[in-house]
């Protein structure tokens, strides 16, 4: 008899109705919105995870610089290319181009290396003091190539030119050309944008004339000026090393560009003082900011609705960005952006952006989210396993805490959630189901069950499937329980109504249930189980 004992009292704690819960509401940290990263190492065989640079060719092989080698990517699989005699100069790889006969050019911190990928053979260009036509500094930061196949070569000396007819360098030795660059771009026409320590110059290729538009910013602890240039059909945007982004306007009717501008603040984020490395802009028109701070997203420019979004590492979270120092961001061909960090390469899918994590904030993250309702507007309710319901909103970020006050804790240990017609909110939990107006307002339905699901009917009734069978209520709020027959179909974990009015019962441990829910004298009601 004694054995019996702990038994009947959990039967009684579990069914004895106690008194009705009360609400408290609180803020909370708001959930950390994410997106969904896909993360490349050393361990999927990439020669290092410190990268610097991306490059497509044209058969659609990506090409990946990092800080100890360089890597060739097919989709499936990565192949090393290091520093020896007979390969590639240098495995420190700053920047990677392509020429009109698909050889690949590589810049390194030790020279230039050209890559033939029909014959896959190497050939590299360093500094010969006694040739004046040699490349002039081993060090290259940007490459470029032109309309005409040159090699435009920017390094912290200055600028060179590969003319392919003579198979020479020439320097160009003339202000601010001979100052370190960081960068170039092709621009429309027969320009090119190159980023000086003292501002951009926009050079006509075909003339050799240029226009230096002078611009001083604030430069990283390094002395770094400019990191990364962007052009679109009304503005040069400009990436800084400690001062955000710049942008210089177009003025078509004069074939130039006007006064810089900053754009550093933003509705409740700015970007001043940020270490922009890189820069890109997707084909929805957002741009991708990658910084010292982690993944940027500008939406909406030049709108009232421009609005910045941040993604940063999580740890709990192995989806999100593997790093928040951001130095190269490459969009391909299949709208993938690839983001080069300081700890591996985090890939996002942009077709899949719709897709987004959001994690809570440390003392909730090792909680579980049971149960999900869309509430009125851009508001979410998430019912978690143990710290109670959270209202999350998807516009502001704004997140609220509601707990039910009572001697147990069962009422706070959600299981399940519904909005139903009538905008109230059902919410099960180990306790029992409680229904929430729209003021707030809390009623019980039910206690001394465990509520696992809820279902609304086309007849505007609520069912709740809980650990002791299954309920009714009705419009006129008129309660009752449903005999299904055996005790083997007294746990109910999920309700579903087909088009017929039928309800489908998934139970616990005794398969899938068809009932009709039709008065028996009208229909012969009953449960036919399927197991």
């Amino acid at each position: 008899m004694k054995s019996l004992l702990p038994l009947l009292a959990f039967i009684i704690g579990i069914t004895v109705s106690t008194a009705q819960p009360r609400l408290s509401i609180s803020p909370e940290k708001a959930l950390q919105e994410d997106l969904m990263f896909k993360r490349y190492g050393s361990t999927d065989g990439l020669p290092d995870n410190r990268v610097r640079s991306f490059f497509q060719d044209r058969k659609g092989f990506l090409w990946i610089g990092t800080m100890n080698g360089l890597a060739q990517y097919d989709g499936y699989r990565f192949r090393k290319f290091y520093k020896n005699k007979d390969a590639i100069a240098g495995n420190w790889i700053y920047d990677i181009c392509e020429d009109s006969q698909g050889r690949l050019w590589i810049g390194t911190r030790e020279g230039l290396s050209r890559f033939d990928p029909r014959t896959e053979t190497f050939q590299n260009f360093r500094n010969d003091p006694k040739d004046s036509t040699s490349l002039f500094c081993n060090q290259i930061n940007a490459l470029l190539v032109d309309s005409q196949d040159q090699v435009w070569v920017g390094t912290p000396q200055g600028l060179t030119l590969w003319n392919p007819k003579t198979q020479q360098f020439r320097t160009l030795r003339t202000e601010p050309l001979n100052r370190p660059i960081r960068k170039m771009i092709r621009s429309q026409g027969d320009y090119l944008w190159i980023a000086t320590a003292e501002g951009p110059v926009r050079y006509h290729a075909a003339s050799g004339t240029y226009t230096f538009y002078p611009l001083t910013v604030k430069p990283n602890a390094y002395g770094d000026h400019y990191w990364s240039l962007l052009e679109d059909q009304r503005h040069l945007y400009l990436a800084t090393g400690g001062d955000g982004l710049w942008r210089l306007p177009y003025q078509p009717e004069r074939n130039s560009y006007g006064k810089a501008e900053p754009l550093h603040h933003f509705p409740g984020q700015t970007l001043a003082q940020t270490q922009i490395f890189d820069l890109c802009k997707s084909p929805d028109g957002a741009f991708w900011l990658g910084t010292d701070r982690g993944l940027a997203r500008l939406e909406a420019l030049d709108s009232p609705q421009v609005r910045l979004r941040w993604y940063r590492t999580n740890p709990s979270n192995p989806q999100s960005l593997s790093n928040n120092l951001v130095y190269r961001l490459f969009l391909d061909r299949t709208q993938r952006l690839w983001c080069g960090t300081e700890q591996q390469i985090s890939t996002l899918d942009l077709s899949g952006l719709p897709f987004q994590s959001y994690t809570f904030p440390s003392g909730t993250a090792e909680d579980q989210v049971r149960s999900i309702a869309a509430g009125p507007g851009a508001t979410v309710w998430l019912g978690m396993g143990k710290t109670g319901l959270y209202r999350y909103n998807l516009s502001n970020g704004a997140t609220e805490r509601f707990r039910l006050e009572s001697q147990s804790s069962f009422w706070n240990e959600h299981r399940a959630l519904l909005r139903a017609s009538s905008g109230d909110l059902w919410i099960g939990t180990l306790g029992g189901a409680v229904r929430m107006t729209a003021s707030q307002q809390i009623h019980a339905e039910l206690e001394g069950s465990a509520v696992f699901s809820f279902l609304e009917d086309s007849q505007k009734n609520i069912w709740l499937g809980t650990n002791h069978g299954l309920y009714r209520r009705t419009p006129d709020g008129k309660k009752s329980r449903i005999r299904l027959g055996s005790s083997d179909t007294e746990f109910i974990r999920s309700l579903l109504e087909d088009q017929a009015g039928l309800l489908w019962i998934g139970f616990d441990n005794s398969g899938l249930g068809r009932y009709n829910p039709k008065p028996a004298f009208l229909s012969g009601s009953k449960t036919l189980v399927i197991r």
